[in-house]
């Protein structure tokens, strides 16, 4: 069993004090696709899932995914309680991410003071990009029932560079599909 551990990329980190996996450093470039599982199913242990992962502090040149990324990224995690609060930093980007494990399924939480993004190809594009995301492969239904619960506030959204104000995105899966409670956009317009 590993009691304490740091991945260290870039060698720019101290050993850590306190016990579990850190991540540490700089890295130039990360590919956020494939990593969906990384924390595992739910446990019935609320404290089993984070009792290995300790945290995470790295600077990321360009994180990509699904067809979008995001240039230096200052990326900083760790467990709170059964679920992983990640802070994100960067010119197009920052808030508050809270991946949160429940028995019933999974839940996103983010409260980002910025989100600014900009126009993609075709709509057709991001769809596709939507269902790899969802894990479905070609040809296969997206089960709305798979998703996670979402709960996002975005104080300052823009795209491609027209303000569009507050956004705010309450849902859920319920039963074999997935009900949008709340979905607002406000601006002063």
């Amino acid at each position: 069993m590993v009691q304490r551990a740091a991945v260290n990329f870039a060698n720019r980190a101290a050993w850590p004090d306190v016990d579990g996996i850190w991540l540490v450093g700089d890295i130039a470039e990360l590919s956020v696709q494939g990593w969906e599982g990384l924390f595992g199913a739910p446990a019935s242990d609320a404290t089993a899932p984070s009792a290995v992962f300790a945290g995470a502090d790295v600077q990321v040149g360009k994180l990509t995914g699904y067809g979008y990324s995001v240039n230096d990224l200052h990326l900083k995690a760790a467990p709170r309680g059964a679920d992983i609060a990640v802070q994100l930093d960067s010119s197009v980007v920052s808030g508050e991410v809270l991946w949160q494990r429940q028995e019933a399924g999974t839940k996103l939480r983010a409260h980002l003071q910025k989100l600014h993004g900009q126009a993609r190809e075709a709509v057709a594009q991001t769809v596709a990009q939507s269902a790899v995301a969802a894990n479905v492969a070609p040809g296969e239904q997206l089960n709305p029932a798979t998703l996670p619960a979402l709960d996002v506030t975005i104080d300052d959204l823009k795209f491609s560079g027209k303000s569009l104000g507050q956004l705010e995105i309450i849902g859920h899966p319920e039963g074999e599909n997935w009900r949008l409670r709340r979905l607002l956009l406000s601006n002063p317009d």
